[in-house]
């Protein structure tokens, strides 16, 4: 998706017409790389917190942060797998109609 929105970027761009367009997809290409930079930390906070700190009680700073940055990357990689796995997947409505046959 966000390999979309770049290359929307570029297009819209190169292109003359009314800057105020330009702006417009360069501020969704914004929201939409903060939002899923949120999503990523939420998922690491939370399982650093709730679980490695629940079976790891006695373990440093220094290695929490390390554990929570090697959670992103992963959260952020297994996002992107399933982006490309979602658009290979079909229409929502196809995926949906498949899993309720799948009983």
């Amino acid at each position: 998706m966000a390999g979309i929105t770049c290359a929307a970027l570029r297009y819209v761009q190169s292109r003359v017409g009314p800057s105020g367009l330009y702006t417009i997809v360069k501020e969704v290409c914004v929201c939409e790389y903060s939002t899923v930079s949120s999503v990523v930390n939420a998922m690491a906070a939370t399982v650093t917190e709730d679980y490695v700190k629940q079976f790891k009680s006695d373990i440093s700073e220094r290695k929490l942060a390390l554990i929570a940055k090697i959670i992103s990357a992963v959260t952020g990689l297994a996002g992107f797998g399933f982006a490309f796995l979602a658009e290979s997947m079909g229409s929502i409505f196809s995926v949906s109609r498949n899993l309720q046959n799948f009983k």
